[in-house]
């Protein structure tokens, strides 16, 4: 089966320079977004690759929560709260951030690129 991404998506994540690949994972797809920056003022590195489910459905069914590896802990040393979780997808075991939009999914607004917001948001962030 092959999955793409709406053409919106891929406009987007090409304009920011991401570098990305989609797999298929029988329903829906798995989004890799390669070495997508971390502030490493509070984390442990500078990058991470990311990893997005894509839903079957999607754009119409919403996205949730984030994956990443290598995994990203404060400097500290302890792990971000509610991203604790291995979960094993192509071969990898990712970090999993569990992290629920604050309203419900709309469509025709939402997308990859305000839920990428989100992701930036947190893991861009100061201490």
């Amino acid at each position: 089966m092959t999955v793409s991404l709406p053409e919106e998506d891929s406009r987007f994540l090409n304009a920011k320079g991401f570098d990305w690949r989609v797999e298929p994972n029988g329903s829906g797809g798995y989004l890799i977004l390669h070495d997508f920056p971390v502030n490493p003022d509070r984390f442990d590195r500078s990058c991470t690759d990311l990893l997005i489910l894509i839903p079957q459905g999607y754009p119409l069914a919403g996205l949730d929560m984030f994956f990443a590896d290598p995994w990203v802990k404060l400097h500290s040393g302890e792990l971000p709260g509610q991203a604790d979780v291995p979960q094993e997808y192509l071969g990898r075991k990712w970090q999993r951030f569990s992290r629920h939009l604050q309203q419900p999914w709309r469509p025709g607004l939402d997308g990859l690129a305000s839920f990428l917001a989100i992701i930036a948001k947190e893991l861009r962030a100061k201490e």
